[in-house]
């Protein structure tokens, strides 16, 4: 009965694991495929065929831990804190938060007002701060004692790396034919109403 309990647990865990990369992968996959053009094989394949042979040369070996180790930790300082960051700091730096505030009340049920205001500021108070005392502790001391060739290469490299792929995707421009300008068709469908 132990042995049954261990194959459908393991087996459950497994299937999760499939299941939450899928949900990843797809996000990428539908940005290509809006971005490029494309059909859903075709991207699918463009963004899964690399992705297998970058995990499989990096993952598959003895190294593999500790690179997913330091790809994890900048991803998360750099990927999403320092994103998340730029782009809340970016929305009140171009002073928008009025606008982006209006549109929410626009498309939702429920209001927002100056408690979201405050909360969006003091959101981006703490990124800042964790992104500073997150780059003072990486600048400081080798994560997790890594040699500083490694660091360099797997950590830092890669997120210079992934600002300049972002950088020249966004470059590239949409194809013809597609809108995603959400303020004209809210405003089209108003029309309509009236």
């Amino acid at each position: 009965m132990g042995a049954l309990i261990g194959v459908l647990f393991f087996g459950s865990l497994v299937f999760a694991g499939i299941t939450s990369m899928i949900s990843i992968v797809e996000v990428i996959v539908a940005a290509i495929q809006d971005k490029l053009n494309i059909g859903r094989v075709n991207a699918t394949l463009l963004v899964c065929i690399p992705m297998g042979i970058i995990s499989t040369l990096l993952f598959g070996t003895t190294t593999g831990l500790p690179v997913l180790d330091v790809l994890d930790k900048f991803v998360n300082t750099y990927g999403i804190v320092a994103a998340g960051f730029v782009y809340v700091l970016a929305i009140i730096a171009l002073r928008k938060l009025p606008e982006l505030r209006n549109h929410l009340n626009a498309l939702s049920s429920v209001r927002v007002g100056a408690i979201w205001t405050a909360s969006v500021i003091f959101t981006v108070a703490m990124l800042g701060y964790m992104l500073y005392q997150d780059t003072i502790g990486l600048l400081k001391e080798n994560y997790s004692k890594y040699p500083s060739d490694f660091l360099n290469i797997f950590g830092w490299g890669m997120s210079i790396g992934l600002i300049v792929i972002s950088v020249v995707l966004s470059l590239l421009p949409w194809k013809h034919g597609q809108n995603f300008n959400v303020k004209d068709e809210h405003e089209h469908e108003q029309g309509d109403k009236e």
